[in-house]
């Protein structure tokens, strides 16, 4: 009984605001407009915006029947020349990573991604193929152009600089995710947007609405993958990255020579497995939590097996596709309609989602330009089938050549002779 009148309390609270009428539109405006509308406000419509401030409307009256005459009289005084400024051109909305994108560094770190998601609420626009050409061309190939970073780069970084970056990154993604949110609250209360003037909650919704879009592409990135977080041994390791074709050199001490300057150079490649006896803050295996704060190019390395394709998986990458349309439209809309702002507060305005989009993509082409020196690829169909194979090979003597993801060039492993 006592929780069915807490919930019918929660309803009626949740109605009440839901009615209740914003009146702050008008209380600050951006600040190169501010002095004049507020003139406008005092001088020529002092009734309709005394009549907007008390919020009492009507009964059966629309949510817009206290601002629209607010509205109407500020349009009507504002000088001629400056109506068309009213309205900013919608910008940088698809300037944001994709969810592929953001999927797999949530593999790792799924903290940061989630705030890189809302430090760049504009989600680039995909079709249903573009996720998995997108995660294939990640995974498989290892492409993470235009900053792709040598894996020789890669080792030369000492465990505090390893740090600094880390903490740099959450700096920088956190300043970007305070200039976002506060943006948002800025229009939500103290802008007009024609769309549904008497409501505050469209740029908040369309500034939070990408972190579900986000992590549609992580759920659907656990379905479509199986992650084999096992670290090969040193000895599998000298096992697995042997050369493609048989030595034909007879001599036992060349070809021992030549396997292993193969492993040196395989090992070379690989910046996760190049030092693994070196422990420190952030090199040491540790859990989710601790490798949440370790730059993806130094953590422990990673198996990443597709599993079979399902009709759920589909719907999913379909619906994901749907809602990276709805957030284009979305916005394009609210920011056609905004009202009453200068040119120089909309370049202001533009300039800060444009700043903020490019860092959070910045930090996301980094850290998958790391991803793949300490992430392998291996086909799956499925898990019984793996373990046949593997049966297979072990009695045939054939070894499954494991390779790092920037040296895969086909979606398929080697079989060499054992």
């Amino acid at each position: 009984m006592a929780f069915t009148q807490t919930c019918l309390a929660l309803l009626v609270l949740v109605i009440g605001v839901a009615q209740a009428t914003p009146t702050t539109n008008f209380d600050k405006f951006f600040p190169f407009w501010d002095p004049m509308l507020q003139e406008i406000l005092r001088e020529n419509c002092s009734s309709e915006y005394a009549t907007y401030k008390t919020g009492e409307r009507e009964p059966g009256s629309p949510l817009s029947g206290l601002i629209t005459p607010v509205i109407n009289c500020i349009l009507e005084t504002l000088p001629e020349f400056k109506r068309p400024n009213s309205a900013p051109a919608p910008s940088s909305l698809t300037l944001g990573s994709t969810p592929a994108e953001t999927a797999l560094l949530g593999l790792r770190r799924p903290i940061l991604a989630t705030l890189l998601a809302l430090g760049s609420p504009s989600v680039a626009i995909m079709r249903t193929s573009d996720f998995m050409t997108t995660i294939s061309e990640l995974v498989e190939k290892g492409d993470t152009r235009p900053t792709t970073i040598r894996a020789s780069r890669w080792r030369y970084v000492t465990s505090r600089w390893r740090m600094a970056m880390s903490v740099a990154e959450y700096l920088v993604t956190m300043l970007a995710v305070a200039t976002v949110v506060y943006l948002a609250y800025q229009l939500g209360f103290n802008a007009v947007v024609m769309l549904a003037p008497g409501t505050i909650f469209l740029l908040p919704l369309w500034t939070f609405i990408c972190i579900i879009i986000h992590l549609g592409g992580v759920l659907i990135l656990y379905l479509k993958l199986h992650i084999d977080h096992k670290t090969p041994c040193a000895q599998q390791q000298k096992h697995d990255f042997r050369p493609a074709h048989p030595l034909r050199n007879h001599d036992s001490s060349r070809s021992d020579d030549s396997l292993q300057q193969q492993v040196q150079q395989q090992q070379h490649y690989s910046t996760a497995a190049s030092e693994p006896s070196k422990v420190g803050i952030l090199r040491r295996r540790t859990t989710t939590l601790s490798q949440e704060f370790t730059p993806a190019a130094f953590q422990e390395p990673t198996r990443l097996r597709w599993r079979r394709e399902t009709i759920l998986v589909n719907f999913l990458i379909w619906l994901l596709s749907i809602g990276t349309l709805v957030n284009l439209v979305l916005g394009s809309m609210i920011f056609s309609s905004l009202l009453f702002f200068s040119v120089r507060d909309v370049l202001l305005i533009v300039g800060r989602y444009f700043v903020s989009t490019l860092i959070c993509r910045a930090i996301v082409r980094i850290e998958l330009s790391g991803m793949k020196e300490c992430t392998y690829y291996e086909p799956m169909d499925d898990e019984d089938d793996d373990d046949d194979e593997h049966r297979v090979m072990r009695n045939s003597g054939a070894a499954f050549e494991t390779i790092p993801l920037k040296n895969v060039q086909h979606p398929y492993g080697r079989e060499v002779s054992g």
